[in-house]
């Protein structure tokens, strides 16, 4: 499998305009229901696989941006490079289809400008968001088709099917735009997915931008289809995944005040209620850093030690603080410059605002600390903030 070629000439706005669009065509496939990967900067500017294991469709798309006006077909049928031996658009888009003959797939030129041409019907192209083929008039049709018969040396007679398979997308917002609007789109999204929880979607939308600006960077050549999809898709269980582990999760005021009603009933000492109440605070926030090596390790323990004391109702919430922390503290070096009460308030957080299958996915999606525990010396110290090893427990000390 060889990766589509990187073009030097490439903007930063069109990048950005790209992993934008990428963006919010996750957003529309997930809240569709169905399964999907996506790939990105490989075959294709963005393509988008209908599974991840067995794919039986492909969709092709090429993403082009224009300050503004149209696009027509002379220019889909012009070709690139000072001596005119680049493919054209057109030529681009339909070597997919000589790359798998026999598979199901579809081409999309995608831009946020329209095309211009007069349809089949006498409609205008630009009158619409999306321009297949097959509705073009029979000239501009072979214009195209004609167009790719010379770039990849086809005969005159062979057939090809670019009116069945290829579309031309409008997209309504621009380059300039494209930030705002598929953050509106993502506030409407996570509504709709989680109505009855708080969701940060600044975590979130930078968190989604950071895993498809990974992929989109990745040069490594994949050995097997596995590898092509580890290093360059994004499946529809690493999205919900990666929504929930940046900061989806129910109104934290709400949950704590249920968490202090609890212990208020088993009479915590008030100072104690405290300090775990501004750790809880401090923790909701800094859990979404993912570049926080040390604590994205430590909450996925507590997450999977959380998992296997969900079911157990025979204890109080002292005794399931206890029993939840004991896995971790076996690890000095996951909970190293955590103060206990910052150790107790992480265990609540995630026992409060994760759910079943959040814990299922932390139990795979986040490497175990193990060799990887760096920041912490050989006394056993960790390299935290001060604020977090001097908010200390009765005695002072971090555990």
């Amino acid at each position: 499998m060889t990766p589509r070629e990187q073009s030097g000439a490439e903007t930063a706005e069109r990048y950005e305009y790209q992993l934008h669009w990428a963006m919010r065509e996750l957003l529309r496939r997930h809240q569709a229901g169905k399964n999907y990967c996506m790939l990105l900067e490989y075959f294709d500017d963005v393509v988008m696989l209908d599974d991840d294991v067995d794919p039986q469709h492909v969709d092709f798309y090429q993403v082009k941006t224009k300050r503004s006006g149209h696009w027509t077909i002379t220019e889909l049928t012009k070709r690139g490079g000072k001596d005119k031996s680049e493919l054209s658009p057109i030529g681009k888009m339909y070597a997919h289809r000589l790359s798998f003959p026999d598979a199901s797939i579809a081409l999309h030129f995608l831009s946020n400008v329209p095309l211009k041409a007069t349809l089949a019907d006498g409609s205008s192209a630009d009158a619409h968001s999306a321009v297949s083929c097959n509705a073009l008039p029979q000239k501009d049709a072979d214009r195209l088709a004609n167009a790719v018969r010379t770039e990849h040396a086809l005969g005159n007679d062979t057939a090809v099917d670019l009116r069945e398979i290829t579309a031309f997308l409008f997209c309504e917002f621009g380059p300039a735009a494209a930030q705002k609007h598929v953050v509106g789109e993502l506030e409407s999204f996570m509504e709709a997915l989680f109505p009855h929880r708080k969701v940060r979607t600044t975590a979130v939308y930078r968190a989604i931008l950071a895993e498809l600006r990974r992929r989109n960077n990745c040069r490594e050549r994949p050995a097997s289809f596995a590898t092509l999809i580890e290093l360059h898709g994004m499946t529809r269980r690493e999205f919900q995944g990666l929504m929930q582990k940046a900061g989806v999760h129910d109104d934290p005021v709400a949950d704590w005040h249920a968490v202090a009603t609890r212990i208020t009933q088993e009479s915590w000492p008030v100072a104690e209620q405290m300090r775990v109440s501004a750790a809880w605070r401090r923790y909701l926030a800094e859990r979404t850093n993912h570049e926080d090596r040390q604590l994205q390790h430590f909450r996925t323990e507590v997450r999977r030690s959380v998992a296997a004391c969900r079911a157990r109702d025979d204890l109080t919430l002292r005794e399931l603080v206890t029993e939840m922390l004991r896995p971790v503290r076996a690890r000095p070096a996951l909970t190293a410059g955590y103060t206990h009460d910052f150790q107790t308030a992480a265990v609540l957080a995630e026992f409060m605002t994760s759910y079943p299958e959040q814990d299922e996915l932390s139990t795979t999606d986040t490497p175990s600390a193990t060799e990887d525990e760096t920041r912490v010396d050989d006394s056993g110290e960790g390299q935290r903030d001060v604020d977090r090893t001097t908010a200390a427990d009765d005695d002072g000390s971090a555990q």
